[in-house]
């Protein structure tokens, strides 16, 4: 029986591929952490550009995690060879 191709949503935490709320949770605990210490949350400044890139990475994994561990694994599915067409060293 062939099943339709959709995008389920059930199961999906959707804050770990959520950029913007990311974001605005890792400026909250800076702002929190920091005090008075640090006060320009701007674009232009180096500690906000980590942040930036930090959850862009988390929310590459979080979209990966979603995936099922052959399709992570594998490059190949229709040809399975697990010594020629997979992701890990044999």
């Amino acid at each position: 029986m062939n099943h339709p191709l959709v995008i389920n949503s059930n199961g999906v935490d959707t804050k770990s591929i959520d950029y913007e709320y990311l974001l605005k949770k890792g400026i909250e605990y800076i702002q929190q952490l920091s005090g008075n210490n640090w006060t320009d949350y701007n674009y232009h400044d180096p500690g906000i550009t980590i942040l930036e890139q930090l959850c862009y990475a988390l929310t590459d994994l979080g979209y990966r995690t979603n995936f099922s561990i052959v399709d992570l694994l594998l490059t190949k599915r229709d040809q399975f060879d697990l010594e020629k067409n997979n992701l890990l060293h044999g």
